[in-house]
């Protein structure tokens, strides 16, 4: 009986024992489960893009502004045209212990024309222009820019750094005055006001997140005010700029908690990095192939007599250029500026007597979109026959399919290039690699006396641009290439002798948001945020 009583009462023990780690077991499990789906939620919920509103009331940004056509950070001589009362600052930067004993503070109000070099700065030495007056303004009058009155003007207060180079000329000011002064420069003020708004956001997204990584400190400022970073004052502004920069005031593109990385450019091909623009059917059927015409190359540019290889485009007044941002690890601070020569215009829509801006648009052939059949089609490109087939054609389905840059060509000078490679007689040209866009990444040369693989997309645009004088838009003009080539979605096509002619579509890096794009979108009601997401959203 009592071996009987032990053993009931060793089998309840080991029984409750199995129960309590199976218990433990599926609690654990549980709480793993409970742990996955809520990382998940989290996860999910963190990448959703969010136009969040920011206090920016109070952030400053300070601008490095570059010398006449943006090609140097440092300037022989700096003159000023002051409008309104100016207090002046003059410090010693190498003496922070006696920074307060150094300063000289002075007030002008008579005086308003000055040379900084009459101040004979000493090195290291700086001399800031702070307004007393709201309305206070400071004309550069040693910059020549795109503005009417040829000279730019600024905002907000003026520094003036004295450096063995020369001398450095930066401008702080409110993020919301710096935007005014971006927005006609990277977009023409008579595109859509949601387009103009789209844009404001960007800009303003891009400029603060720029502001974190401090690229700039050792030049005294927080970016430049070329394509290096966003061009700055390099165009008057309009009232409906203005309005949407106010009407966007402090917001910004946010995922995952933080500020977007928000890169722009004037025109893609129809397609760009990550999908960010993807073919979109706009037809009411699926007779697409329909719509889709071969384009064919020219053998031979011919140059207008107007337009000699090597001068600059002339365009006429109506159209005014929204310049690409460009976010290029080649182009280091203080260097000049390799690749100016890219900024292109982005050309005005001109809109007849029938269609308005912020009308409805009236395509040809009652061609509409149909909202809710739109589709996006996700297109692998790295391949090289792909890439050309999708090249070749011109989509009618594309927003930008009518803009001059969605698809250009040009000829390859086969004597330049071989003078530049150093490689004897060219052979063949090969593309090596491609991003899943299309964009080139990877391109070698063969030529008698050895081989030069080039990898990186602003690499190769650069080195071929040296062997291509001009090149011929879809509309039918020649425009001038010097620095690089338009875009790097283009590839080569065998011409006897060795020759290439290349064929191409775009304007621009490719990456985030294209502004003609953004502009057609606009023009087919979509508004700010459906553009944004449009480009910025997985």
């Amino acid at each position: 009986m009592e071996k009987k009583s032990l053993k009931i009462f060793w089998m309840t023990l080991f029984t409750g024992i199995f129960i309590c780690i199976l218990l433990h077991m599926l609690q654990r499990e549980q709480g793993f489960r409970w742990a996955r789906d809520k990382h998940k939620a989290d996860t999910d919920q963190k990448e959703d893009l969010e136009i969040v509103q920011m206090d920016t009331q109070n952030q400053l940004v300070r601008v490095v502004l570059r010398t006449t056509g943006f090609t140097n950070l440092y300037h022989e001589n700096v003159r000023l045209g002051l409008q309104g009362n100016y207090q002046i600052v003059i410090r010693d930067e190498e003496d922070e212990e006696k920074a307060v004993e150094n300063t000289r503070i002075e007030e002008i109000k008579e005086i308003k024309e000055i040379e900084v070099s009459n101040f004979q700065l000493n090195e290291g030495e700086s001399i800031a222009f702070k307004p007393m007056d709201q309305d206070a303004s400071i004309t550069v009058e040693s910059i020549e820019r795109n503005v009417s009155g040829k000279y730019p003007t600024y905002g907000g207060s003026l520094e003036i750094y004295k450096e063995a180079e020369g001398y450095l000329i930066v401008n702080e000011l409110s993020i919301e005055t710096y935007l005014q002064g971006v927005l006609p420069s990277e977009m023409p003020g008579s595109y859509p006001l949601e387009a103009l708004e789209a844009q404001a956001i960007c800009a303003r997204t891009y400029a603060l997140k720029t502001m974190e990584y401090h690229r700039m400190e050792e030049y005294h400022g927080d970016m430049d005010d070329s394509t290096s970073y966003q061009v700055y004052q390099n165009r008057d502004g309009t009232e409906r700029t203005q309005s949407a920069v106010a009407n966007t005031a402090g917001k910004v593109l946010m995922k995952d908690h933080s500020l977007m990385e928000t890169c722009y450019y004037a025109t893609s091909c129809g397609v760009g990095e990550e999908g960010s623009i993807t073919r979109q059917n706009r037809l009411k059927n699926s007779g697409e192939a329909n719509y889709n015409e071969e384009i064919k190359p020219v053998e031979e540019t011919r140059f207008s007599e107007e337009t000699k290889p090597g001068e600059e485009t002339k365009f006429s007044e109506e159209i005014k250029p929204g310049e690409e941002t460009r976010f290029s690890e080649e182009i280091k601070p203080g260097e000049e500026t390799k690749f100016i020569e890219e900024t292109k215009p982005v050309e005005e829509t001109k809109f007849s007597e029938e269609t308005k801006p912020g009308e409805e648009t009236k395509c040809g052939e009652e061609i509409k979109r149909d909202e809710e059949k739109k589709s996006s089609e996700e297109i692998n490109l790295s391949e090289e026959k792909k890439f050309q087939k999708y090249i070749r054609k011109l989509h009618r389905g594309d927003y930008e399919s009518a803009e001059p840059w969605y698809r250009w060509n040009g000829t390859l000078n086969k004597h330049k290039l071989e003078s530049l490679s150093e490689l004897g007689e060219i052979q063949k040209i090969t593309v090596t690699g491609r991003l899943p866009s299309g964009r080139i990444e990877a391109l070698r040369i063969k030529g008698k006396e050895g081989t030069r693989e080039i990898t990186g997309e602003y690499q190769i645009r650069s080195i071929l641009a040296e062997a291509v004088s001009c090149v011929m838009t879809q509309d039918g003009k020649e425009q001038p290439i010097s620095g690089l080539l338009p875009s790097a979605y283009f590839f080569l096509v065998p011409k006897g002798k060795g020759g290439y002619t290349i064929l191409g579509g775009g304007y621009g890096h490719g990456i985030g948001m294209s502004q003609n794009a953004a502009k057609h979108m606009a023009e087919e009601q979509m508004d700010c945020e459906s553009i944004l997401r449009f480009f910025y959203e997985d």
